[in-house]
């Protein structure tokens, strides 16, 4: 199992993809882009925080105006926190209002260049994008499953998975047995927050 650690930049599985879907949210993307593990849950210490990214190079001019145009908003508008134009590898685009939670269980491998781990070295870039990335989550909080890839609702799964995990008697237990549990015990959780979501939705992308 790859072990996740801040600042490094990984694949996701497919399973988490289906988790992600099976669960109602979306997630139509199933590439082998790179995703940032940027900070800890604060929370759940088994569970982090990443941001999905994309090549810059494969987007039009009238996008890269647009993401542009969002960054320089004023940071009271939630929008100023959609997007960042960094580096990984290459000139990138970070997507941080699609990030999402997820365990070491859902990591296909690390991404590397030139055979090597993918670590992000800037530490400015990398503050930026955590500042921002806590700004999206403080805004999820409020206003639960508010994007479309249904932060909360995976995050309650997730939350209740980790901890089912560590607490089962028998380490030998079905693991599907487990998942069942985590997902109900996830909708009772989202149940609690369908009120919250009621004409909630997010500012345009």
């Amino acid at each position: 199992m790859i072990l996740l650690i801040e600042n490094g930049f990984y694949k996701l599985s497919d399973e988490y993809i289906n988790l992600v879907v099976s669960l109602g949210g979306k997630h139509d993307d199933r590439k082998t882009r790179p995703i940032f593990c940027c900070i800890k849950d604060k929370y759940n210490p088994d569970i982090w925080w990443a941001i999905p990214c994309s090549d810059l190079s494969h987007r039009s001019s009238k996008q890269i105006d647009k993401y542009n145009e969002y960054c320089l908003l004023d940071k009271r508008d939630i929008r100023s926190s959609y997007y960042h134009i960094g580096f990984t590898d290459r000139p990138a685009l970070f997507k941080i209002s699609s990030a999402f939670p997820i365990t070491d269980k859902y990591i296909s491998g690390e991404y590397t260049s030139k055979g090597a781990h993918l670590l992000m070295k800037d530490e400015v870039m990398r503050k930026l994008i955590q500042t921002k990335l806590r700004r999206i989550l403080l805004y999820e909080n409020n206003n639960p499953n508010v994007f479309e890839n249904k932060k909360t609702l995976i995050y309650n799964y997730l939350d209740n998975e980790t901890k089912l995990l560590k607490e089962a008697p028998n380490k030998d237990k079905s693991f599907n047995e487990l998942c069942n549990k985590a997902k109900a015990s996830a909708e009772l959780k989202n149940k609690a927050t369908e009120e919250k979501e009621l004409q909630t939705t997010a500012p345009e992308r």
